[in-house]
C-alpha cells in the first residue's frame, strides 16, 4: 500500500479493523512505510 502511496495512518486503521488489538502500532507501520519508500522489499 506504500507504493500506492497510500498514507500509514490509513494503513494502520484497516489493519485495525480487521486486526484489532493484534495489529501493529502506528508508529510500526510508520517504520515500515519508511523502509519500503527507500527501496526495502521485506519487514
Amino acid at each position: 500500500r506504500t507504493a500506492l502511496k497510500i498514507e500509514a495512518r490509513i494503513i494502520y486503521e484497516e489493519l485495525a479493523s480487521v486486526c484489532g488489538d493484534e495489529a501493529p502500532s502506528l508508529r510500526t507501520i510508520e517504520r515500515w512505510a519508511k523502509w519500503f519508500r527507500e527501496g526495502r522489499e521485506d519487514v
